[in-house]
């Protein structure tokens, strides 16, 4: 058990938990190489929370390195070594959303992308051959609250597993369960009111 009174799920996450405090520890002490290690385990949890905001790719990459920066300069607040995959969606929450503060981006919707004529067949031409398809699931996330933005984001184009995106999240396992659930359901519902057309 640890010190928190959590029972680990197995012997692997238990032993991934304690090395990673040792890494944290290691990168407080100002070792680079296991700051380095850290950046690596928790790139696609940055990247797939700040695509969730900008909906663009380059932009995310950018917010990433942002985010790194920022957290290796300010580790010694980090109270909770436990701690650090929560602490560090903090970081990437707040400069996402100064990020958008900055460009001033409108959201490209569903029913802007449809009016617009950026996709040649339409958003049911896109689904269907898959040209274009990019741009409907990023104009589709608009439709979700943010909260349900991230957790779709976090495990459809970053492919993380549920318990990676409660520990990066802060929640238990089952709230990102019910989040995955509700999102799903309601871009199916957004995207047939499209398709039918």
């Amino acid at each position: 058990m640890s010190e928190h009174g959590q029972q680990p799920e197995d012997l692997r996450g238990w032993l991934m938990a304690v090395q990673e405090e040792k890494l944290v520890q290691g990168a407080l002490d100002g070792d680079k190489v296991a700051f380095g290690i850290l950046v690596e385990r928790y790139k696609r949890q940055v990247l797939g929370m700040s695509y969730s905001f900008t909906k663009d790719f380059h932009a995310s990459e950018d917010i990433a390195q942002t985010v790194f920066v920022k957290a290796y300069k300010s580790l010694d607040n980090l109270e909770d070594l436990e701690k650090f995959p929560a602490w560090l969606s903090k970081i990437t929450y707040s400069t996402c959303k100064d990020w958008l503060r900055k460009e001033k981006r409108e959201a490209v919707t569903l029913q802007k992308l449809q009016e617009n004529g950026q996709l040649k067949q339409g958003i049911a031409g896109a689904v269907a051959t898959g040209e274009g398809l990019e741009n409907v699931i990023s104009a589709a996330l608009t439709e979700l609250p943010e909260n349900l933005q991230m957790v779709v984001a976090l495990r459809f184009y970053e492919k993380l597993t549920y318990r990676d995106i409660a520990d990066f999240l802060d929640v238990p396992v089952s709230t990102v369960r019910g989040m995955l659930y509700r999102g799903t359901q309601t871009l199916r519902k957004a995207l047939s009111r499209y398709l039918k057309k």
